[in-house]
């Protein structure tokens, strides 16, 4: 079986109806080979169904939820990819978006690419939970975006994990997530690993991927989950930086100095 080009991993939960919107648009609009691998957690008769539609996906069940990160080097241990994808189940993708994400590594150094969403700075006001709407929604700001920034890129701090995509050879030499972080975080916590192991975070300014945000849980399951998180990734980074117990900004500033600079870049490696 020749080797795909890239593995793109989804975790999901009991979000049927959502996950099968990302699905349908990731087959209908993903052009390079490529291998799907989802990791189902959750044993709800109904996700299970939605699976059960698609073919030439790669399914691993798992008995409970085992959170995000769990998840997510489940499919990396399994894939056969150059490139992994980490793609959300609240998420809908434009024609060619692989390709474009794919561009990104054209340039030496670069550890991990994203697109422009509604958490980058991307403004609208339809607001719709249509399958066939999410898609024109998806397909019209993305001709937009690619009108306005003409193929372009920006290296950002930090990318978001809705959508990403990290060379094999990269994950090779970082490792995998810190499954300490069972839902949330685990995005920044590895952008901050990549940037002092030397590599750059690049956001393609002319690829718009929808993200519901946090449609994958409710907001009050979120909102706990992600600030037990916050506190496993403060009390890590203020260990790896040796400050004292501080709030995530300062651990940002802290590091961003030090990963930009020559002499620190790497350290961690």
């Amino acid at each position: 079986m020749p080797r795909p080009l890239v593995s793109i991993v989804i975790a999901t939960l009991n979000t049927p109806r959502m996950t099968e919107t990302c699905l349908n648009t990731v087959v209908k609009n993903t052009s390079v080979p490529y291998e799907l691998i989802v990791i189902n957690n959750s044993c709800a008769r109904s996700i299970q169904e939605c699976l059960a539609k698609f073919k030439d996906i790669r399914i691993i069940q798992n008995p409970r939820n085992l959170g995000y990160t769990k998840a997510a080097n489940q499919g990396v241990r399994v894939s056969r990819g150059k490139y992994l994808c980490f793609l959300n189940t609240d998420t809908c993708v434009p024609p060619r978006w692989m390709e474009r994400l794919l561009e990104a590594f054209r340039n030496p150094g670069v550890g991990a690419a994203g697109p422009m969403s509604q958490d980058s700075g991307v403004q609208y006001t339809w607001s719709t939970s249509r399958p066939e709407d999410l898609e024109i929604l998806t397909l019209l700001t993305d001709e937009a975006s690619q009108r306005l920034y003409s193929n372009s890129s920006e290296i950002v701090p930090r990318l978001w994990g809705f959508c990403w995509v990290i060379p094999r050879s990269v994950m090779a030499q970082v490792g995998l997530f810190d499954e300490r972080f069972f839902f949330g975080w685990e995005d920044i916590d590895y952008c901050l690993r990549l940037r002092f192991h030397g590599f750059q975070l690049v956001r393609r300014k002319s690829l718009f991927v929808h993200h519901q945000r946090s449609g994958s849980a409710t907001v009050q399951q979120r909102s706990r989950l992600v600030l037990q998180t916050e506190r496993s990734f403060s009390k890590k980074w203020c260990s790896i930086l040796n400050l004292p117990p501080s709030d995530y900004r300062t651990i940002f500033r802290v590091a961003d100095h030090l990963s930009n600079s020559p002499e620190t870049a790497g350290f961690l490696a």
